[in-house]
C-alpha cells in the first residue's frame, strides 16, 4: 500500500487495472490516519485509471466511450457486491472515496457525480441491493450533517433523469417501484427531493405519482424512519428533513383537493386509483404522526398557509366553473378529511387568520366534516 503511495506522491504514475485501483482505496480506509494528501492521490488515480477521464489543461475533461464506461460499472459492482461490511462507517468511507472524488476540483466532482447516477441507475434495474444502501447512507450523511439540499436535490434530478428517459410508457416507472422493495430509505430520498417543486398546484409526471402512490402505501414506515434518524441526530440540519417531509405532504396535499376539478374529461382509471392512494397514504401519514413520541416531529407537518391556498383554488374553479359540482364536491370532501385526520393527528400548524374566512364559510356550508374543521379553529 505505502509503496503505491509513494509511486503516486513522487509522480512516477503507474497504470493500474480498475481491480488494483479499487484495492488500493481499499487499503486506504483501512489506515488509522489518512492524511488528505494522500487521499487526494488516491482519487487521483481513480480518476485516471477507474474513471478515465483525461484532464488538459485549458480543455474540458474527456469522458470514456460508453463501452468504457460499462465496463467500469461491472467492475465496480462486482467490488462492492464482494465486499463484507462489518464496520458500517468504513464501507462508506470506502464509498466517499471511490465515487465523490475530489471536491477541490469541481468539474472532475461533477463527473463523478454523473458517473453515480448512472451508476446507482443500473444498481437499481439488477438489484444491486447493497449498493442501493451505500448511496442512501451517503444522502443522509449529507443531509443530516451536512444540510446539503442543493447538492442533493441536484443529484437526485440525475438520478430521476436517468429513470425516467424516454417515453413515459405503462412500464418505465418499475425500476422505481422495485426501489421501494430494495432499499425504501433511498426510494424516500428520492421522492421527497422529486416531489419538492415550487409550485404546489402543478401536477406531476403520471409515472413519478404511481411511484408515490406504491411507496408511501407499501413503505410508510420508511419515511418515520428518516425522521426518526434527523430528530435523534441532534444535527442543526435536522429541521431541514422535517421541511422537506412537510413540503411533500402539503405538495401532495394539495394534489388531493384540487385533482379532481382541474382534471379536463375522462380520467383514466388507474390515475384515478393513483389519486386514491396517495389520498390514503396521506391520511396514514397524518394519523400515525401522534403516535410518533418525538417532540422534534411536531415540526413536521401540514402547514395553515397551504391549507388556505388549497381553499382558495377551490374557490377559483367554483367561480369560473360553476357547472362542475361534482367534481367541486369531490375536492371539499377530500380537503375536509385532509384537514380532520391532521387535526386529530397533531399533524396541521395553522390558525384561522391562514384562511379567507369569507371565502371559506361561503364554500363550505353545510359540509360537516368542514363545518367541524372550521369550528375547532374559531
Amino acid at each position: 500500500m505505502y509503496e503505491d503511495i509513494s509511486r503516486l506522491q513522487k509522480h512516477q504514475v503507474v497504470k493500474h487495472t480498475i481491480s488494483e485501483c479499487l484495492k488500493i482505496a481499499e487499503k486506504l480506509v483501512r489506515l488509522r490516519r489518512i492524511d488528505i494528501r494522500m487521499q487526494r492521490h488516491v482519487q487521483g488515480l481513480l480518476d485516471e485509471c477507474v474513471f478515465k477521464l483525461v484532464k488538459t489543461k485549458g480543455c474540458p475533461i474527456q469522458r470514456p466511450s460508453a463501452i468504457a464506461e460499462l465496463q467500469v460499472i461491472n467492475e465496480l459492482g462486482t467490488f462492492f457486491l464482494d465486499r463484507e461490511a462489518p464496520d458500517q462507517r468504513q464501507r462508506l468511507f470506502l464509498f466517499k472515496i471511490v465515487f465523490l472524488g475530489r471536491e477541490d476540483d469541481a468539474e472532475v466532482h461533477e463527473c463523478r457525480l454523473d458517473f453515480l447516477a448512472r451508476f446507482v441507475n443500473v444498481s437499481i434495474f439488477l438489484e444491486w441491493g447493497p449498493v442501493l444502501t451505500d448511496t442512501a447512507l451517503w444522502l443522509q450523511e449529507e443531509l443530516l450533517i451536512k444540510g446539503q439540499i442543493g447538492p442533493i436535490h441536484a443529484f437526485c434530478n440525475k438520478l430521476a433523469g436517468g429513470l425516467f428517459a424516454g417515453d413515459l410508457d405503462d412500464h418505465c416507472y418499475e425500476a422505481l417501484l422495485s426501489l421501494g422493495d430494495l432499499c425504501p430509505s433511498l426510494a424516500i430520498i428520492l421522492l421527497l427531493f422529486l416531489i419538492d417543486e415550487r409550485d404546489h398546484f402543478v401536477m406531476p409526471r403520471i409515472a413519478l405519482l404511481e411511484s408515490v402512490a406504491e411507496w408511501l402505501t407499501e413503505q410508510p414506515k420508511a419515511l418515520f424512519i428518516l425522521l426518526r434518524d434527523a430528530g435523534s441526530s441532534k444535527s442543526a440540519f435536522a429541521v431541514t428533513v422535517f421541511d422537506l417531509v412537510s413540503q411533500c405532504m402539503d405538495k401532495l396535499a394539495c394534489l388531493c383537493v384540487t385533482y379532481a376539478i382541474r382534471a379536463e374529461g375522462d380520467v383514466s382509471e388507474s390515475m384515478a386509483l393513483t389519486m386514491s392512494k396517495i389520498r390514503l397514504a396521506l391520511l396514514k401519514i397524518l394519523q400515525t404522526m401522534s403516535k410518533v413520541s418525538s417532540s422534534e416531529l411536531k415540526s413536521c407537518c401540514l402547514s395553515g398557509r397551504y391549507a388556505g391556498e388549497m381553499l382558495l383554488q377551490v374557490a377559483d374553479y367554483k367561480r369560473r366553473r360553476e357547472s362542475f359540482d361534482a367534481k367541486l364536491n369531490g375536492a371539499l370532501d377530500a380537503f375536509g378529511q385532509i384537514m380532520v385526520t391532521a387535526l386529530i393527528g397533531n399533524a396541521f400548524a395553522g390558525s384561522k387568520h391562514d384562511f379567507n374566512m369569507s371565502v371559506c364559510y361561503q364554500l363550505t356550508y353545510g359540509h360537516p366534516l368542514l363545518n367541524y374543521f372550521f369550528s375547532v379553529l374559531s
